[in-house]
C-alpha cells in the first residue's frame, strides 16, 4: 500500500515540516559509525558522541559520498540512536490510535527514512564545525545529555538531548541550529 493512498498519513506527512526543524536541531549530531555494529553505547553521552562522530564523518566526506551516500552512512546510525517509534507516535498525535498496525509500521519506517534524508541533505559540508558532548545530568525519566555545536564562525550553540535507555527522545536548543556553510 503506497503512502499516497493513505489519507491519514498524507496529512501526517504535511505536519512533518515542523519536525524538520526539531530533527535538525536535535541532529546537528548523529552517528555511531565509530562503534562496531555489535557494541552498545555505555551511556547517553556515548550515544550522542557517536551521533556527532558519524555526522562529522559524513560532513568531511560529503562531496565524495553525495547525498545518497550520506543517507546510506547516516540512516543506520539514526535508527540505532533515535527512538523512531516514539517520535513517530508523538508526531502523529491522537490520530495514531486510529491507524492499523500496518499503517503504524509504515509511518515509523517512513519517519526514519525522512529524518535520515534530512540529515543527509543538511550535513553536506565541513568548514571546521565542532560537535561535542559537555556532560550528562540524571533525571527521573532518563538522562539529559548536554552538548554544543560550535559553528564554523566559532559561535557555540547548546543542544541538550533527553535520553531514555541511551536512545534520543527530544532535543532542546537555545537557538536555531544550522550546520550548513556558505561560500
Amino acid at each position: 500500500m503506497a503512502i499516497r493512498s493513505i489519507p491519514v498519513i498524507k496529512s501526517i506527512l504535511s505536519t512533518m515540516r515542523l519536525w524538520k526543524a526539531v530533527a535538525f536541531a536535535a541532529g546537528c549530531g548523529l552517528s555511531m559509525l565509530s562503534y562496531p555494529l555489535h557494541a552498545a553505547p555505555a551511556s547517553g553521552g556515548d550515544t550522542v558522541q557517536g551521533l556527532y562522530d558519524a555526522l562529522l564523518s559524513a560532513m568531511k566526506n560529503a562531496r565524495i559520498l553525495g547525498q545518497s551516500g550520506r543517507f546510506t552512512q547516516l540512516e543506520p546510525v539514526i535508527r540505532r540512536s533515535f527512538d523512531i517509534a516514539s517520535m513517530s507516535r508523538l508526531s502523529v498525535g491522537p490520530s495514531w490510535a486510529s491507524l492499523t498496525e500496518a499503517q503504524r509500521q509504515q509511518m515509523t519506517e517512513s519517519y526514519g527514512r525522512y529524518i535520515s534524508a534530512i540529515y543527509a541533505d543538511r550535513f553536506d559540508n565541513y568548514a571546521g564545525q565542532k560537535l561535542e558532548v559537555t556532560g550528562e545530568q540524571s533525571t527521573p525519566s532518563g538522562v539529559i545529555v548536554k552538548s554544543q555545536i560550535i559553528k564554523a564562525n566559532g559561535e557555540p550553540v547548546k543542544v541538550d538531548y533527553r535520553m531514555r535507555q541511551n536512545r534520543w527522545r527530544h532535543a532542546l536548543s537555545s537557538q536555531t541550529v544550522s550546520c550548513r556553510t556558505t561560500s
